[in-house]
């Protein structure tokens, strides 16, 4: 009994540690005010990752492309001013967007290529911003704008549709009375419209339907009546994540239409939009901080909880810094991060608390966790890390002999697994949460790439497992959205 106690404690202990084998080569943080902030991260087919933000270190350099253990790949020579707050890879080419209005697509080398698609987003009268638009994979896209400023006639839109070419859709006719803070994909065919702002700012509703901060439509614009928001007209909910079941998880800093008197930063609805008074939606920020990040990143774990970040210093009333692990219902798994653990920062640069903005499964049971932070369980860091997952410690001698790569990493319908060598009678096994095996795909010998779909597959975390001869060659943490 004793000898299994330590052996579960020590395990414990590991889970979320550093993975010291991810080495970022790039110092964000050069000189003693800098200031940087990873805003997201962008999985490629080759294995190597983009890293985006707001680099504040004496070099214009917004976009580095790093290979698996966080070297550089200098090939990418992308300079431009810090701020980059979205990117979408199209075929071989990147969309990126600052939110201050600057767009642009380039090549896989950072080059500037098809100046025609910048041209025409650019002379539809957008005032100064793009609000985090949803991208599909031809390059069309659903964006919130603030156009509603300086044009007319149809150009005048707080919401717009564009085409892969960046001419926009003038058949898209759909108003929202209001600035619209982002879209977020929560089926194959529907999306979440949230907003944000002070009082009069964010829309409250949408083609003349009340909508006070989020709404449903379809991807051609029609609003889903099905939907009901509960949110008062303050604040910033943001959808995080959407459930299998159809259940949404939403974070930010907001006010709820029957609790006017508390600040909210974490809940969970219904997929009518109604409260789902089995999660813990208690978790409440202050007035003063309305304006923070609170809640804002989330990521499933394998066994049906959630990995969660944000800016916030406690969780369920024990102390966490800025990440958390909770079960499937919200509550606070005590054993993990306690003791002062998570993130930190010896400085304060204009009065912003550190804070995580996404976190990512990565290859065997690891986590990509990025922001704005200098230290992590004490260790100090540069603002993206990798870190060990739940199996942490757990028979260290089975990981896998050889990596893979599961992208895109969320996935909604399609995707493609990348292996680093040539097998024979190779297979890839897709898991659930309860180790139930949901598919088989048989790898084609002579290759070591192969795209396959996933669209049948329930939204959720799976486990990928890739093998050989029936020996695990490796395996990878998958999201289904």
């Amino acid at each position: 009994i004793i000898i299994l106690f330590l052996t579960i404690s020590n395990a414990r202990s590991q889970a979320f540690s550093l993975d010291t084998t991810f080495n970022m080569d790039y110092n964000f943080y050069p000189l003693s005010i800098s200031y940087a902030s990873i805003y997201d991260i962008l999985f490629e087919p080759d294995g190597k990752i983009m890293v985006y933000g707001e680099f504040e270190d004496g070099h214009t350099a917004s976009i580095k492309r790093i290979y698996n253990d966080g070297s550089i790949d200098n090939t990418f020579t992308f300079l431009w001013d810090s701020g980059i707050t979205r990117m979408k890879r199209i075929n071989n080419d990147y969309l990126i967007f600052r939110q201050d209005l600057y767009q642009a697509k380039l090549n896989y080398f950072g080059q500037h290529v098809d100046t025609s698609w910048t041209r025409n987003i650019d002379r539809l009268d957008i005032c100064s911003i793009l609000h985090d638009p949803y991208i599909w994979d031809d390059g069309s896209m659903l964006v919130g704008t603030d156009s509603i400023c300086n044009s007319t006639g149809p150009y005048s839109r707080w919401f717009k549709k564009y085409f892969p070419d960046g001419n926009m859709d003038t058949n898209f006719m759909h108003y929202p009375n209001g600035m619209v803070g982002g879209v977020f994909k929560y089926s194959s065919d529907k999306f979440l419209l949230w907003a944000e702002g002070p009082p009069g700012v964010g829309f409250t509703k949408y083609d003349n339907q009340s909508a006070v901060r989020m709404c449903r439509i379809d991807s051609a614009g029609n609003f889903d009546t099905t939907f009901h928001s509960i949110f008062a007209d303050f604040g910033l909910p943001k959808p995080l994540y959407v459930q299998n079941d159809g259940k949404i998880i939403v974070g930010g800093a907001f006010i709820l239409q029957n609790d006017l008197a508390n600040y909210r930063s974490f809940i969970r609805l219904n997929a009518n939009g109604s409260l789902d008074t089995t999660f813990n939606n208690n978790i409440f920020c202050t007035s003063n901080s309305a304006n923070l990040k609170n809640v804002i990143a989330i990521c499933p774990t394998p066994d049906g909880g959630y990995l969660i970040g944000g800016d916030f210093k406690s969780y369920q009333g024990f102390q966490r810094k800025g990440i958390a692990k909770i079960d499937i219902n919200g509550f606070l798994d005590t054993t993990y991060f306690a003791n002062g653990q998570g993130i930190d920062s010896v400085h304060y640069y204009l009065n912003l608390n550190p804070y995580i903005t996404r976190i990512y499964p990565g290859l065997n049971d690891t986590y990509y966790v990025m922001g704005m932070f200098k230290y992590y369980n004490g260790q100090k860091v540069q603002p993206i890390i990798r870190i060990k997952g739940l199996s942490s410690g757990i028979n260290e001698n089975k990981k896998s002999i050889s990596d893979i790569v599961l992208y895109p990493n969320p996935a909604s319908s399609q995707i493609t697994v990348s292996y680093f060598q040539e097998m024979e009678d190779a297979v890839l096994e897709i898991y659930n949460t309860l180790g139930i095996k949901q598919m088989e795909a048989k790898l084609p010998q002579g290759q070591n790439s192969y795209s396959f779909s996933v669209s049948h597959l329930a939204k959720g975390y799976y486990k990928a497992i890739l093998k050989e001869k029936g020996n695990i060659r490796g395996q990878q943490g998958l999201v289904v959205e």
